[in-house]
């Protein structure tokens, strides 16, 4: 049986290594300039940074830790606010690697997997597209669950307040972890969460309500079950509905609203079209992102998952829960793009190489075989895509077909291999490679 365990490469090198890796397949990505369409999020950040909160649009005025901290450097330093983003990119990059690494070296996991996970497009783009708060997130959440494996709780329930200040969606890791940790008798640590989280909600609501009402008028519960509705539709059904609101399509069916309904300026609602490509994108995307994390939590869920649920490290347990909730939610709250998607990363990113060492033994032959599988899948979309998801090889229907194939084909053959390949061990501790 192939030893997972070689070589022996200290955390320390092999972060640097990663670090200089992603920046150098990065750097010409930092300086693109990306169309008008594509700025609309990122200009309402800059202009956080800038000061004028008060002209933007909610939800954008409760994600501030990252718009704050680069409108204190650029006073600080009295440089332009879109230098201290891009500044800003580099230490996040640092954080996010050095918690990943930090996590396989605690978990006895060979430090040498982190570079066919985070050498990878995801977490080049997510530093690439630097006036986002998606390396903030990810770097956070990383170091969240470092923190969690050091038995640190104290400050792991810092790391999650900040994470608030970050991104709403903390309010899923949020309750997860207070699910969590009642269903294993953790109940000081549910209630300490709680807290926590209670206290993150206030300050985000304080901090944020002076932001401008979003385009259809509606409260913000109204607003997210709405967003939810369309993009669920579009993303996952290939429907495309519309409101006179907002005019993303020529609808081919319209109906009013009833007058009873509480749909803020909403009057209309519609159906433009049917797009049968859309899911085909979609599930394209969600196959080839994390390479075959997918097919690896799938095959453990499936075969393993009482076993792990039961006795798998707490931490273990709930970066896998949030990681898969995020990677299922994400094409619902937004367009069917990595984005999103990628929010997903601690299921595939932290827990994947910690479960694969844990729950499966692979002989030399199966192992090869997985890692071209898995480069594959994560490499395939940005050779066939450029940074602005131009498409380069093929028409843009034919590469969503392609990836949609070549990713579906991908999970099976991984489940194919990791089902003949999973122990028969309890979770818990990683198990010991055979030498």
């Amino acid at each position: 049986m192939v030893d997972l365990r070689l070589p022996k490469a200290t955390p320390l090198v092999t972060a640097l290594v990663l670090f200089a890796l992603i920046c150098l397949y990065s750097w010409s990505n930092l300086f693109v300039v990306l169309p008008k369409d594509q700025m609309w999020d990122r200009h309402q950040y800059l202009t956080m940074a800038e000061g004028h909160a008060d002209v933007v649009v909610k939800p954008f005025t409760k994600r501030i830790l990252h718009p704050l901290l680069a409108g204190f450097l650029s006073r600080s330093l009295d440089v332009p606010v879109r230098d201290s983003f891009f500044g800003l990119a580099f230490p996040l990059l640092a954080i996010l690697i050095g918690s990943t690494i930090g996590i396989l070296h605690k978990s006895s996991v060979p430090v040498w997997l982190a570079f066919p996970i985070i050498f990878s497009p995801y977490f080049s783009l997510i530093f690439s597209d630097f006036l986002m708060h998606d390396l903030l997130f990810s770097a956070l959440a990383a170091f969240l669950f470092l923190l969690l494996v050091s038995g640190k709780h104290l400050a792991a329930l810092g790391v999650l307040f900040l994470l608030f200040l970050t991104r709403e969606a903390t309010l899923l890791l949020s309750l997860l972890l207070v699910g969590l940790g009642l269903y294993r008798r953790r109940f000081v640590f549910a209630v300490m969460v709680a807290v926590v989280s209670v206290a993150g909600l206030w300050v985000v609501s304080r901090l944020s309500g002076h932001g401008l009402s979003n385009i259809h008028g509606l409260g913000e519960a109204p607003f997210m079950m709405a967003k939810f509705v369309y993009n669920f539709s579009a993303n996952f059904l290939g429907v495309n509905l519309w409101v006179n609101t907002y005019h993303s399509c020529e609808p081919s069916v319209v109906w009013n609203v009833p007058p009873w309904m509480p749909a803020g300026m909403i009057r209309q609602a519609g159906f433009c079209s049917f797009d049968f490509l859309q899911p085909v994108h979609t599930f394209g995307r969600m196959f080839t992102i994390f390479g075959i994390g997918p097919g690896l939590a799938a095959t453990l869920l499936v075969k393993r998952g009482r076993v792990f649920m039961r006795g798998a490290d707490f931490w273990l347990l709930a970066c896998l829960t949030f990681g898969l909730a995020s990677f299922l939610l994400g094409p619902c709250l937004g367009p069917g793009g990595y984005r999103l998607m990628g929010y997903g990363s601690p299921a595939f990113a932290l827990a994947g190489p910690v479960l694969l060492i844990s729950f499966f033994c692979l002989s030399k032959r199966p192992a090869v075989e997985i890692l071209v599988i898995h480069l594959v899948l994560t490499w395939l979309p940005f050779l066939t895509t450029d940074f602005r998801s131009r498409s380069l090889l093929f028409g843009p229907d034919a590469e969503k077909t392609i990836l949609f194939l070549v990713g579906l084909t991908g999970q099976i053959l991984a489940w194919r291999i990791l089902k003949k390949s999973l122990l028969s061990h309890s979770a818990g501790s990683p198990a010991q490679s055979p030498s």
